[in-house]
């Protein structure tokens, strides 16, 4: 099945992660997810450095949500990759 794997290096400030709304949205609309899905999936990676392995409905999805991640500009760092 193809997925996406995502890493995030947050910037913190507090207990606040900024920049990561707009990794929620793509990771919503990229993968079809609901926002708190996204957000939680984004909570994890940016909290507890995890690294997500996230389904994908087909390839070409999977690889237009990495490069949708890819375009993100922010203080947080991204790290996205599909595989088939």
């Amino acid at each position: 099945m193809p997925s996406v794997h995502l890493r995030i290096e947050p910037d913190l400030v507090g207990p606040v992660s900024v920049g990561t709304v707009r990794v929620i949205r793509a990771l919503a609309d990229g993968l079809g997810l609901e926002l708190q899905e996204a957000a939680a999936h984004v909570e994890r990676a940016a909290f507890e450095g995890e690294t997500l392995v996230l389904p994908a409905r087909s390839e070409a999805e999977a690889r237009a949500c990495v490069e949708r991640l890819a375009k993100l500009e922010g203080p947080a760092r991204i790290d996205a990759h599909w595989t088939p």
